[in-house]
């Protein structure tokens, strides 16, 4: 299981933004083989330390090894970047679950990650999850859950690229 909170951030242009800080347990990366760390060192279990994304690095202040990020219970150092080959999570922070958890006083996850036997075991898993009424939880595969946190995104680029598009079209017109 993973935890994931928001903590406030400065992008580099000065204009004040959010950036996902994720908590891995001692099998998150294992769950994660396409993190690697590319500098400094990995997290400590227990220690208020953060890995930053290489995209979070190039877009907010404050991301270097040695600096501190503030979250509600103080200071956190950067000890490692980590990359992803390029996708979302690069753009966040990762922590020691157990630590993360016990800041924001939770007991429980808000995200969970399972590696699957194989592409179509996607529907059993849905099924054993429903089959259980203990559980409300919502199965999503990854690329699914990214696709429709960033439709929203796509919609007003979309929008925009046609509108400019329309513009110049009818500036060439003239």
């Amino acid at each position: 299981g993973e935890i994931l909170i928001s903590a406030p951030a400065l992008r580099k242009t000065g204009i004040p933004t959010f950036v996902t800080v994720r908590g891995f347990g001692p099998k998150g990366f294992a769950l994660r083989p396409e993190i690697k760390i590319v500098s400094g060192r990995m997290v400590r279990p227990g220690a208020q330390e953060l890995l930053v994304g290489k995209a979070a690095q190039e877009q907010l202040t404050g991301m270097q090894i040695g600096d501190k990020v503030i979250l509600p219970n103080g200071a956190w150092p950067v000890v490692g970047v980590f990359s992803t080959g390029g996708d979302i999570t690069e753009g966040e922070l990762i922590a020691d679950r157990d630590t993360l958890m016990s800041l924001v006083k939770r007991a429980d996850f808000n995200i969970v990650i399972a590696r699957l036997e194989s592409l179509d075991a996607m529907d059993r898993f849905k099924a054993a999850l429903a089959a259980n009424p203990t559980l409300q939880v919502m199965a999503e595969r990854q690329s699914d859950h990214y696709a429709l946190l960033s439709a929203g995104d796509h919609a007003l680029f979309s929008d925009f690229a046609y509108m400019t598009g329309g513009i110049m079209a009818l500036g060439a017109m003239f």
